[in-house]
């Protein structure tokens, strides 16, 4: 089933982002609120969800106004602090410092060394983001289609997919050109023929629509569906160890009673 993003009746939620390696100087943006508990949230460049503007040089994106607007229902301030690469990010967290970063995804060896919110937002279903000039209507499964090593897969670095989407990645015949950015990189090298598919999200559209400076040329872009397409699973906040539990726990009654986007 294939879709442009302008007939798609987008469904208000995220696809799991990890941390996209981006380093540069860094900057501190703070959510005032009245209250004594804080705490310090270092975040890498992740366009369009999370990073700062070039005209405004402010911190913008869903995932800032998500976690500032959690963390002001739980009375609690939030101090961003980056863009930082997602090495210098984990050496800070490992280091033990009381210290948060956002939309990360919890897997067994990560809650072994860190301690996790609920969910950010609710989680969508993964499709296949092609040019409109590619034909895939031949594959009726998506592992028919990683096995076709004549297309070239775009997998950013980094990025988690959930099983068994992992596997069949890895077990594939399909030819992989690895992104070292972010989702607007992504969708770039897709319009210019770098890549001829990868796995996205019907909300990468929404907000890559939203905002024309990114300059991706969206009437070349589709989504395919595929019946064997699991989930995206949802990040969350990921802190030290060291991060007082009360802020946890503060942090996930407001996201367990407050679930945004709002399932549609």
């Amino acid at each position: 089933m294939e879709l442009k993003y302008s007939t798609i009746r987008v469904l208000l939620s995220i696809s799991a982002i990890t941390m996209t390696p981006f380093a540069c100087g860094t900057s501190i943006y703070a959510a005032e609120v009245e209250t004594s508990d804080n705490i310090r949230m270092l975040y890498t460049d992740v366009k369009p969800w999370l990073y700062v503007d070039e005209n405004s040089g402010q911190l913008i994106g869903v995932i800032y106004d998500r976690v500032n607007s959690v963390a002001r229902s739980a009375g609690i301030s939030v101090e961003w602090s980056g863009p930082l690469s997602r090495p210098q990010i984990l050496e800070e967290l490992l280091r033990g410092n009381a210290v948060c970063t956002p939309n990360v995804i919890k897997t067994k060896e990560r809650e072994s060394l860190y301690s996790f919110t609920e969910y950010l937002m609710t989680v969508d279903k993964i499709v296949v983001v092609t040019r409109s000039d590619v034909n895939l209507s031949k594959y009726k499964k998506v592992s028919d289609l990683l096995a076709d090593g004549s297309l070239i897969f775009g997998s950013t670095v980094g990025v988690n997919y959930p099983e068994p989407l992992d596997g069949m990645i890895k077990e594939s015949g399909s030819a992989v050109r690895y992104i070292r950015g972010n989702t607007i990189d992504k969708y770039k090298m897709l319009v210019d023929g770098k890549i001829d598919y990868s796995f996205g999200s019907e909300f990468d559209i929404k907000n890559i629509s939203n905002e024309q400076k990114f300059a991706v040329n969206l009437d070349r872009i589709k989504f395919v569906r595929f019946p064997d397409l699991p989930n995206w699973e949802s990040g969350r906040i990921m802190c030290s160890k060291n991060i007082d539990r009360k802020i946890i726990d503060r942090l996930n009654r407001v996201l367990k009673s407050d679930l945004w986007p709002e399932v549609r």
